[in-house]
């Protein structure tokens, strides 16, 4: 004891023992030095890799060669409903569970010592209690908040998910069903006022597009949207109907381009004055994946810093052999993790939707690579025609329309009084029919070449389908494309609502299913009056009628949803004649011969019964030239008086003459109104083609399109038939525009009523100033096309023009009649020629159809006393140019010269025997001169690239007149 007293002692035992002891003391249990700086009770992972487990299974895998250095890592689980997870870490993240999910079994928590990796594997036994492993999410605690991690089920019985750095906890969460947010697409501000926006949170709206150089054009304005919508311009890379991949490639694999192309966008967002952008590039293969992916990622940012916001739609996938999903060009985690929305198209084809599909498996993909708070399935409501392989979009009055096609008598029909005639619908002879897979209708038939036409029509009853397609995994959004402001089934409208209710829940729609549809017959006299309605079923749609009185007859076939109260789409004509019959003559004596010679009075012919009335210009010969470009007038109006022809039509586009309002430069047209006035030759002129100036904002200018105001319009028109009063005989208002490139782009812009507005305000101004002026309407293109934004079929658009008036406001009607390969008197429901290919099968082919179908159109809207003005005709043929058929002209191959001067010379002829047809302009005379064998132009000119005479030519000179 004394020892310890000792001064040399004490001192030994304070300053080295004590310390001592406690040092060793902090080697012991229960928590040593090394567990604490070093943390030694972890497992030591190397670059050669390694695995750290937890008690229930779930493991962290590091791959060698992912780590330099150690990495001391223990994955622990922690049970949410326990002490420890009331406080720290697991308490925080605990009270910032994303709105809509559940935790469902222990949190996983990550220690981690020393270098981190660039990657781990992650897997953990899936928890008890869930509704669905379509409903489990993976997230991982950052400190801050939760951020969604790819994962993928395997087996059924785990989820596993690749890392790219080690968070500081993992939970697997179950979403919970929840009310849809409902985007729309609009094609323009006119589409956006026709849809229900008070059950819309999102509105995308067409009008950006990419530039070659990185730039964007347009604009989109939309004054009247409610504040609440996230109102979305879509910036697209479909110029003039192509996806140009190549522009958005050469713009993204380089930075420099890519820089300014982000910039760009983001000035373009930030002028226009919108609260995002929703990118929507096409067609990227594979090898852009990487490109694409920076650049989203690169935008993102920008747009965030800004405080705005991106969308991105993607491309639908295809699956690949080992049934994964070929997503081409978009890389769906990454662009998921930067884009605020990624927007899925829906897959089209209808087998897709077969119970454990195609569609289940893609969105079972999509909810697993993407957060699916962030996901919207964009839903089509245009229905879709088959032909082969070739896929086009019809609207849901025009799918309908094509069922009602084609009426067909049992036998002739031509029936005597008291007869009948057994009628049906040859296009729904396989009946009308509900799809299993889709809910969609379809129905099937050949035409006359043999070809087999599959109709697949979208209702709400099959958009109701898809969307608890959407509901079952709980994606966040769904968008309806193609159904604002178009003449698609309205009442997809009604099943979206429900689904946007705040139930989440679809509300059922009563079946609309091929036993809601029926067969609506009508027969009317030629005057219009209702004769006898019959409704059928439309699995079995026939009818029988007994003609009772002689008379021309027009059976109408139409589709009806409800019962027959209303029909849907146009209706299918088929004429029946019901001839007076002819008595046997009652045989009479002979009178007594009178013994007198006597001279037998002259016989009294019969009068033949009055052609019909009919007003404006009559039957004469006439050629499309162009003067503008070739001033050699002697020698091209020479050649029209060779011919023995009295009229030349030419082609004004107005924005070469009025470059600024109230600025006119009448010079090449003064010339040639002299020139001709001098020869006693006739002009219509046709005028086309606004200036920019005149034109609204959000158009495509690289393509023709119309002005905003129609009054400008007029006030040249005005200008040009108060200068060439007396001189110029007629005037056509515009050029085919039913067509897309001649009405200002796509987006959905065709509008009749609109067109009648520009062709109403033209008629007064030309009548003001010169009451003896002829004005004709636009003639329309005969595309066979009708899917309301590329174009609408010629023959709708003409009975869409008289509904807006078209009437009151024109002395004739224009028509382009184009024969493409066939002779002009050929009946297009039975001609068939084994030699050609193309063109067949439709009345937009055939020059005879064309002619009597607008008569009939004329004459059934009370407008048969007007002329019918082929403004531009012809056949083209390649035979003597010495070149190929231009693309898309395929068909000139098959026209030789010889059959191509004698369908012009026939054409002729019918249209100066028809009696209701004004003066037919030929395409025409002198454009091979102008442009070069190898263009469109050239091979329905009846001159060569020389100026050498076609037999065409020769032909027309040599015709009576």
């Amino acid at each position: 004891m004394a020892a310890l007293q000792n001064p040399r002692v004490e001192r030994l035992i304070k300053y080295a023992l004590v310390p001592a002891l406690l040092v060793c003391s902090l080697w012991l249990p229960p928590v040593s030095l090394g567990v604490r700086l070093f943390h030694t009770d972890c497992p030591l992972i190397t670059a050669k890799g390694g695995t750290v487990q937890e008690s229930n299974g779930a493991q962290l895998a590091i791959a060698p060669g992912v780590l330099t250095g150690r990495l001391r890592l223990r994955l622990g689980a922690v049970d949410p409903a326990s002490k420890q997870a009331s406080r720290g870490a697991v308490a925080q993240a605990l009270s910032s569970v994303p709105t809509g999910f559940e935790v469902r079994g222990p949190i996983y928590q990550v220690e981690a010592y020393g270098a981190h990796p660039t990657a781990a594997d992650f897997e953990a036994p899936l928890p008890s209690g869930l509704s669905s492993p379509d409903a489990l999410d993976l997230y991982a605690w950052t400190g801050k908040d939760w951020q969604f991690l790819p994962s993928r089920v395997a087996d059924g019985a785990r989820v596993e998910a690749d890392l790219s750095s080690l968070p500081l906890l993992i939970a697997v969460m179950e979403a919970k069903p929840q009310a849809v947010a409902v985007g729309v697409d609009a094609p323009d501000g006119a589409a956006v006022n026709a849809a229900p926006l008070d059950l819309a949170s999102k509105l995308y709206v067409a009008g950006l597009t990419l530039v070659e150089d990185g730039t964007v054009r347009g604009e989109v304005s939309l004054d009247t949207a409610p504040e609440q919508l996230l109102v979305l311009p879509v910036l697209s890379n479909r110029v003039n109907g192509v996806a140009r991949t190549d522009w958005v490639a050469n713009i993204i694999t380089r930075s420099e381009p890519r820089a300014a192309h982000i910039q760009a966008i983001v000035e373009a967002v930030s002028k226009g004055g919108y609260r995002g952008v929703s990118l929507q590039y096409e067609g990227l293969d594979s090898a852009l994946k990487g490109y694409f992916s920076t650049f989203v990622a690169e935008l993102a940012d920008e747009l965030h810093r800004a405080g705005k916001v991106l969308a991105v739609r993607i491309d639908p996938p295809t699956p690949a052999a080992d049934g994964t999903w070929d997503t081409a060009g978009y890389d769906w985690a990454a662009l998921g993790r930067a884009a605020d929305l990624v927007r899925l198209p829906a897959l089209r084809e209808p087998g897709a939707y077969a119970a454990g599909g195609a569609m289940e498996g893609y969105l079972r993909e999509a909810v697993r690579q993407i957060n699916r708070q962030k996901l919207e399935l964009a839903l089509t409501a245009s229905c879709f025609e088959e032909v082969g392989a070739q896929v086009r979009a019809l609207c849901y009055g025009d799918a309908l329309s094509l069922a009602s096609k084609a009426v067909e008598a049992g036998g002739d029909n031509v029936v005597l009084p008291g007869e009948t005639v057994d009628l049906r619908v040859a296009n729904l002879a396989s009946g009308l029919v509900e799809d299993p897979a889709s809910g969609q209708l379809c129905f099937a038939f050949r035409d006359d070449t043999g070809a087999e036409h599959k109709v697949w029509i979208e209702n709400s009853s099959s958009i109701e389908r898809k969307l608890a397609l959407a509901s079952r995994y709980l994606i966040r959004g769904v968008a309806v494309e193609e159904l604002a402001g178009t003449a698609n089934d309205a009442q997809i409208w009604d099943v979206v609502r429900a689904a946007a209710s705040p139930t989440g829940r679809s509300a059922s729609v009563a079946s609309r299913g091929g036993s809601r549809y029926s067969v609506v017959w009508s027969v009317r006299t030629k005057d219009g009056e209702l004769v006898e309605q019959a409704v059928s079923p439309a699995d079995r749609p026939t009818f029988s009628w007994t003609a009772e009185n002689p008379g021309d007859y027009i059976v109408s076939v139409a589709i009806s949803e409800d019962g027959g109260k209303t029909t849907v789409g146009q209706p299918g004509n088929l004429e029946v004649l019901v001839p007076t019959p002819t008595p046997s003559p009652t045989p009479t004596r002979p009178p007594t011969p009178t013994p007198r010679p006597t001279t037998a009075p002259a016989s009294q012919p019969q009068p033949a019964p009055p052609p019909a009335r009919t007003v404006g210009l009559p039957f004469d010969y006439g050629i499309q030239v162009d003067m503008v470009t070739d001033l050699n007038y002697d020698r091209i109006l020479g050649s029209v008086q060779a011919l023995g022809f009295r009229w030349i039509k030419q082609q004004v586009e107005w924005f070469r003459y009025n470059p600024a309002p109230g600025q006119y430069d009448w010079g090449r047209l003064d010339a040639i109104v002299d020139a001709c006035s001098a020869r006693g030759i006739k002009i219509l002129f046709s005028v086309v083609k606004a200036p920019n100036w005149a034109r609204p904002a959000d158009d495509d200018k690289s393509v023709a399109g119309p002005p905003a105001d129609p009054n400008t319009y007029a006030e040249f028109m005005r200008q040009m038939a108060a200068r060439y009063k007396g001189r110029v005989q007629a005037y056509e208002i515009w050029n085919e525009q039913n067509l897309w490139y001649e009405w200002g782009g796509y987006g959905h812009r065709l509008n009749a009523a609109k067109y009648v507005e520009l062709l109403r305000a033209a008629y007064h101004a030309i009548k003001s100033v010169d009451p003896g002026a002829v004005v004709i309407s636009g003639a329309l293109t005969p595309t066979g096309w009708n899917d309301g934004d590329t174009a609408i079929d010629d023959r709708e658009y003409l009975r869409q023009m008289y509904n807006a008036g078209l009437r009151s406001v024109c002395d004739a009607v224009g028509i382009h009649p184009s024969g493409y390969n066939n002779p002009p008197d050929a009946d297009w429901r039975t001609w068939s020629d084994p030699s050609t290919r193309l063109s067949k099968g439709h009345p937009s082919y055939f020059f005879r159809s064309m002619m009597e179908e607008y008569r009939a159109i004329m004459v059934q809207y009370g407008d048969g006393s007007k002329r019918l003005i082929p403004t531009e005709f012809g056949w083209a043929s390649v035979d003597g140019l010495g070149v190929p058929p231009a693309r898309n002209y395929e068909y000139a191959a098959d026209n030789t010269a010889q059959e191509q001067a004698d369908f012009i010379v026939r054409a002729f002829q019918m249209g100066r025997n028809w009696g209701f047809v004004g003066p037919m302009f030929l395409w025409n005379l002198n454009f091979a001169p102008l442009c070069g064998p190898q263009d469109e132009k050239a091979a329905f000119g009846i001159v060569d690239q020389g100026w050498g005479l076609r037999p065409a030519f020769h032909a027309l000179a040599n015709m009576p007149k």
